[in-house]
């Protein structure tokens, strides 16, 4: 794992999301990407699992992740994390339990992350760190939501065609099974849709 130091990358994601009421906020956001450490990882790097206790905050800043969510003796594709995009576990970051999902590097990926801790600590204002978390969580509900919304309301093209123009490269990173369960298609119905766009 290599690190290294690319802060202006973090600040550029999180003045995305945050959204600035106050000239301090602005400042403490730059002195909070300074504290992201980034890491070159391989495909396959968990970035978190049950039994791992890594409350961290991820930014991905190439590659793309894949959080699953386990039931019974298998597991299903729940989340799709691209270039750009923070990624956390709410079980851990938020409510300081054991995860339920693990997420995994689909790809060779560079990540940043950075410690709850760090992000609440006493040399940050603190209302800065709990609007960022409560920014965080919301964006994650309303990506969820508006994913699962889309699901029930349009087709299984529909949805395949839309993941594609999202994520060009989702075909060659996501097995077919995966990207199946992912879309809530049967895995004949996702072979469909993709010889119709032809893609298979």
């Amino acid at each position: 794992m290599v690190s290294t130091n690319k802060s202006e990358l973090i600040l550029k994601g999180l003045l995305s999301i945050y959204p600035i009421g106050h000239d301090f906020e602005r400042k403490e956001l730059y002195t909070l990407s300074n504290e992201f450490t980034f890491h070159k990882v391989e495909r396959g790097f968990q970035l978190w699992a049950e039994g791992l206790d890594q409350d961290n905050l991820y930014f991905i800043v190439s590659g793309a992740c894949g959080e699953y969510l386990r039931h019974d003796r298998d597991e299903s594709l729940i989340r799709f994390y691209q270039q750009d995009k923070f990624a956390f576990s709410e079980d851990i970051l938020i409510y300081s339990v054991p995860s339920e999902t693990r997420c995994v590097t689909l790809t060779e990926s560079v990540i940043a992350s950075i410690p709850k801790k760090t992000l609440l600590n006493e040399t940050l204002h603190k209302i800065v760190g709990a609007k960022l978390l409560s920014i965080l969580i919301n964006l994650s509900m309303t990506e969820y939501r508006n994913t699962t919304y889309e699901m029930l309301q349009s087709s299984g093209t529909s949805r395949l065609k839309a993941a594609i123009s999202q994520s060009p490269n989702l075909l060659n990173i996501i097995p077919r099974k995966e990207l199946a369960d992912y879309l809530g298609l049967s895995r004949a119905s996702l072979f469909r849709a993709l010889k119709s766009f032809g893609h298979e």
